[in-house]
């Protein structure tokens, strides 16, 4: 995989890349950054389908990820530490590496910026999308934009449209886990041995879900009670898991199950105040960028954490709205797991590019 230069002391990031679509001179870059144990290549079964929609796709590893550079010893005690201010800066880090990554790539790709067609409608560009916990990198980049030289600000301004929060997880946006007998999640279960939680949390994400319909036909009205009153705990036999599905031997190339053990869910536990303040920021500020739109997209058999944070962050937009906030619409997938990219790669594809395409608005779609 070709790697990007992400700071100056040889911090790489790993990406794949669709290519431009063939012949196309204003196309859509879209940036997908991955959650926690599925790395980039998850992503890989939306590529054959990215050209038809005049969209070119680049597939993100974060640190600690295959290709991408490890976290140092420091950087490691910081995860597993509980020094608040350390942690608020490495978070903030993460982001300003996404910024780094995107300035790279638009420099060295010659990506086309946005522009207007004579019909007006709005063409070329980036559109950023963070999946899982990987929105609490895409966040952070939001969020901390205003740490950016004034030149990076206005490069990256010239490019990015949109930013796409897709099935967020609860932690990312800092929403505090409710206790396992309210909403089971296995990353707080002190009953699973830590060396065996990177397989269980595997297991659980993977699921299906069927949660009760009329939490979420109401999502965005009901108090956090009534969310998790309506969330079930155990996934669904039919569909099987998308875990169930995969041969053992596809499944090694999109998982990294030590690394999500020993680094990626222990950063689950990292100050969720940041987080909260992170996604305040990067939703209802608009000092920096404020062209830059945002859709919030979620799955609704997906895992009760996504369910919960989607209807709290929806909730909270809403009464937070003003003048000064970002434009943010929702897109809600129905029968959708967390992975309908993996599971229906072309449908997903397909709403993808209609968000990327500024085909916005309140969106109820079937999969």
């Amino acid at each position: 995989m070709p790697q990007a230069p992400v700071d100056d002391n040889g911090t790489v990031l790993s990406f794949q890349d669709s290519g431009a679509p063939t012949g196309a001179s204003n196309y859509v870059t879209l940036v997908l950054v991955h959650g926690t144990v599925a790395h980039g290549a998850v992503f890989l079964p939306m590529f054959s389908f990215a050209a038809q929609y005049n969209i070119r796709l680049i597939a993100l590893n974060l640190r600690n990820y295959p290709g991408s550079t490890p976290y140092s010893p420091g950087e490691l005690a910081v995860i597993h530490g509980s020094d608040r201010r350390s942690q608020a800066l490495f978070i903030r880090d993460r982001g300003l590496e996404i910024a780094a990554f995107l300035e790279w790539f638009l420099r060295g790709e010659h990506i086309p910026p946005i522009s207007r067609a004579p019909g007006g409608a709005v063409e070329g560009g980036i559109v950023l999308l963070g999946w899982s916990f990987g929105n609490s990198m895409t966040l952070s980049f939001l969020a901390n934009a205003s740490d950016l030289t004034p030149t990076r600000q206005n490069l990256l301004g010239v490019y990015l449209r949109h930013v796409i929060i897709y099935d967020p997880v609860s932690y990312a946006i800092g929403i505090p886990p409710p206790p396992l007998q309210v909403l089971y999640d296995p990353t707080i279960d002190p009953s699973i041995p830590p060396d065996h939680l990177g397989h269980r949390f595997a297991a659980y994400v993977f699921g299906y879900y069927r949660h009760k319909q009329d939490i979420l036909s109401s999502l965005a009205s009901c108090t956090l009670e009534g969310i998790c009153a309506g969330i079930v705990h155990h996934p669904e036999m039919d569909p099987k898991s998308t875990l169930a599905r995969i041969p053992a031997e596809e499944l090694a190339t999109i998982l990294d199950v030590d690394n999500a053990t020993h680094v990626h869910i222990p950063m689950l536990n990292l100050d969720g105040g940041t987080h909260a303040e992170n996604t305040r920021k990067a939703l209802l500020e608009t000092d920096v960028w404020p062209h830059v739109h945002a859709t919030l997209i979620w799955c609704d058999m997906s895992v009760g954490q996504t369910v919960l944070a989607a209807g709290e962050l929806h909730r909270a937009l809403q009464l937070a709205s003003s003048t000064g906030s970002r434009v943010v619409k929702t897109i809600r997938l129905e029968g959708a797991n967390h992975f309908p990219h993996w599971d229906q790669p072309g449908h997903t594809m397909r709403i993808l590019a209609s968000v990327v395409n500024q085909k916005l608005g309140e969106h109820v779609s079937k999969l």
